[in-house]
């Protein structure tokens, strides 16, 4: 009996501490949203240009910098991976609402269609993501997209992880 309740403790306190997210920002709510939505906003861009463009082009050097520079400015303030989730037709960061303006509502609408394409639900970005880690996971997706076949959970992408979560699953 007292071993069911130390597991049944065990498991209150791990889903505690997986919510603990929602209470880590006090008083950084307004910077958690504009760099979620850059994320988003970027993830986007960088997708898109990746379909216009040579993943060698200079044009692409400002794309590649700003979704590093949004991943990093949420990780130095959540403190942990960041993960961009679909859920619902909305996105999330970090199991948080990405709250969105004019730009980034008309840049989840097709971010939307990508996710769904590619048969995916949540990115999830590691802190020590690198450029070329960018550029793998572009050349996967130009490739994916040209062929029309395979996708994202089919393949090791270094410092990303994409996955196909059940609605209600938390990753842990």
């Amino acid at each position: 009996m007292n071993n069911d309740y130390n597991q049944s403790d065990q498991k209150l306190r791990s889903v505690a501490e997986r919510l603990n997210v929602f209470q880590d920002l006090e008083g950084r709510e307004e910077v958690f949203d504009q760099l979620s939505r850059d994320l988003t906003n970027n993830l986007f861009i960088l997708l898109r240009a990746a379909g216009l463009y040579d993943l060698e082009n200079q044009a692409l050097d400002q794309s590649f910098s700003s979704l590093l520079s949004s991943i990093s400015g949420l990780y130095d303030l959540m403190k942990s991976p960041i993960a961009i989730r679909l859920n619902d037709g909305n996105f999330f960061v970090n199991r948080r609402l990405v709250k969105v303006d004019f730009s980034t509502f008309q840049n989840t609408r097709y971010l939307i269609k990508i996710f769904n394409f590619l048969d995916v639900n949540e990115l999830s970005f590691k802190p020590e993501i690198k450029r070329s880690d960018l550029k793998y996971f572009l050349t996967t997706f130009v490739r994916i997209v040209r062929e029309k076949k395979n996708n994202f959970l089919d393949i090791k992408l270094p410092n990303i992880e994409a996955r196909k979560l059940n609605i209600g699953e938390i990753h842990p």
